[in-house]
């Protein structure tokens, strides 16, 4: 009975720290969660909301150490290697970073913000066509998403197919109908003006204006 009333007292802390969390009130959530541990060490929920609310505070090393001690208890969860790659990747840990997606793949290979991260690595690594294999699988997955075309075409200028580059971004704002972000029409400056395409650099540019 004992055991009983304690977890459901867990439950009811760690639904505090949720809301804490949710009003991003992150040091609140944190003293909830540090209350959630103290009754019940393996209550793994708690450590992926703790590297999610140090991931907030941008404390990337805190947010790893969370997200060990979770996959430690829940070892095939694909978003929790998602996270810490991205806390990886944001510590500029690229090798781990790298490892953490394609563990987040291999575990569910049919999430496309998983195969973005990778490409991304990939891109970090020079590794291009592995990188516009991986930003042409998220795209699969997502096709109105325009991220996975940005980040292919910037791979197309790496590789210096400027046509290909060009094409991957036009399809970008195309999807991009609220025109909220900038940065594909940014982007598309360089392929254009290598290849002497004034007129045509100037009216992407002018995209967003």
């Amino acid at each position: 009975l004992s055991v009983a009333l304690h977890a459901q007292t867990a439950d009811q802390i760690y639904a505090q720290a949720q809301k804490a969390f949710d009003a991003k009130n992150y040091k609140e959530c944190l003293k909830q969660l540090d209350r959630v541990n103290k009754i019940d060490p393996n209550y793994a929920n708690a450590f992926f909301l703790a590297g999610l609310t140090y991931t907030a505070m941008k404390d990337y090393r805190w947010a790893i150490e969370e997200y060990n001690a979770f996959i430690k208890l829940v070892p095939h969860d694909p978003g929790a290697f998602y996270n810490r790659g991205y806390n990886y990747n944001e510590l500029r840990k690229f090798d781990s970073a790298w490892y953490d997606y394609d563990q987040a793949i291999r575990l569910n290979p049919n999430e496309a913000p998983f195969y973005y991260a990778r490409g991304a690595c990939y891109a970090n690594f020079s590794e291009y066509d592995s990188a516009i294999l991986d930003y042409t699988r998220n795209i699969t997955l997502a096709p109105t998403n325009p991220a996975g075309y940005v980040g292919r075409g910037n791979v197309y200028i790496l590789k210096g197919n400027y046509d290909k580059s060009i094409a991957d971004f036009y399809k970008s704002t195309e999807l991009d109908i609220n025109r909220t972000s900038p940065f594909a029409a940014v982007n598309i400056l360089e392929p254009l003006l290598r290849m002497e395409k004034f007129a045509e650099a100037a009216k992407a540019y002018g995209f967003y204006k």
